[in-house]
């Protein structure tokens, strides 16, 4: 029992040998119980054999039953899908979650070094807020929001903010309208298999269909498709040159 003051009130500590206080009684009896646990053999209870569901129960370090893992070869994948190097701690987070790190590093090429932001940011500022951001080591950037335009048929809209005292505008799209405006899907970035247009524009025809065999551009192909398109354009002045002779 404790005093107003904070003292223990007078009384018989159980189970304290002579000089030892309450917390040391304690830390020994803990050890105590480790080492007859230790001593004795692993015994699941019964809710833990419901769960496995009669497999056996692992009883050593997980970790230790996991094969080893080839460093050398997960570093140069890891580096391959994100496109760059990678130090020990990212290399470190993509072998825990590999998944994740990569659309993370997807997400720093696209918007930048988005770990400089505060947790706040990614809520939202409201109109009159201002955040100062460290980019790097006594590089400071002061941005505050000045006015969010409206939403336009594309689904866009315009951000009015500051840079340092700077009047800036940029163009992003607004998640509440973008759900139901029609968007074209892009190419993604890294995959192979998608072909970039370099300018914006529109596709007028389409001359392949399913299935269709596509050989790749090269100088000898080029030559080749020049001589056919040469062929039978001298094929077709030839049949034509007979019969506008009889008609003169």
């Amino acid at each position: 029992m404790l005093l107003l003051g904070g003292t223990r009130a007078p009384g018989p500590e159980i189970g304290l040998r002579g000089g030892q206080s309450p917390s040391e009684s304690k830390v020994v009896a803990w050890r105590q119980r480790q080492r007859c646990a230790s001593s004795l053999p692993y015994r699941p209870r019964g809710h833990v054999m419901k769960a496995l569901k009669g497999a056996t129960p692992i009883t050593a370090r997980p970790g230790s039953l996991l094969p080893d893992a080839d460093l050398a070869a997960h570093r140069e994948e890891a580096e391959k899908s994100c496109g760059r190097a990678i130090d020990e701690a990212e290399f470190s987070a993509y072998l825990m979650y590999p998944k994740i790190f990569t659309e993370f590093v997807a997400l720093q090429r696209k918007y930048g070094p988005v770990s400089v932001l505060p947790t706040p940011v990614f809520y939202g500022m409201k109109i009159g807020d201002e955040v100062t951001l460290e980019i790097e080591r006594g590089k400071m950037l002061v941005v505050q929001l000045t006015a969010v335009g409206e939403a336009r048929e594309d689904g866009q809209v315009e951000i009015f903010f500051e840079l340092n005292g700077q009047p800036c505008v940029i163009i992003a799209p607004d998640r509440a309208a973008a759900a139901s405006v029609k968007t074209r899907p892009n190419a993604e970035s890294g995959n192979s298999a998608h072909i970039v247009a370099p300018i914006p524009g529109a596709v007028s025809t389409i001359n392949v269909v399913k299935d269709h065999h596509v050989v790749r551009s090269t100088r000898r192909n080029d030559r080749r498709a020049a001589r056919r398109v040469r062929y039978a354009s001298r094929s077709t002045d030839q049949s034509i040159e007979p019969t506008q002779k009889r008609d003169a």
